[in-house]
């Protein structure tokens, strides 16, 4: 028999959301997570990796244009996450996103 040495994950209903939402640390999550939760939780059953796939894709669109607006999909799907009790893959963006501001700093 094998040992499980991935992150746990645990099946979720509705019924979780808001024990998981007072939980949350900041005030920020709170109004996305609960937006989300109310029209539906469209992406209950996305399949993680298509979830982080949207997720990288809208990622290095905010990178690339920093100045616009949080996307209302990228608030979706850190809610999911949340949801889920896991996180968006931020190792795979984190050395794009550090490299950004370097480079418009020697400018």
């Amino acid at each position: 028999m094998a040992l499980h040495t991935g992150p746990l994950k645990i099946p979720m209903n509705d019924n979780d959301v808001k024990p998981i939402a007072r939980s949350q640390p900041t005030e920020v999550w709170m109004p996305g997570i609960h937006d989300y939760v109310s029209r539906g939780r469209r992406l209950k059953r996305t399949p993680e990796l298509a979830l982080a796939a949207a997720w990288i894709v809208l990622i290095r669109a905010r990178v690339a244009s920093p100045e616009s607006e949080k996307d209302p999909r990228r608030v979706d799907i850190e809610a999911e996450y949340s949801l889920r009790g896991s996180a968006p893959p931020y190792e795979v963006v984190t050395s794009k996103m550090e490299i950004r501001p370097r480079a418009s700093q020697c400018h």
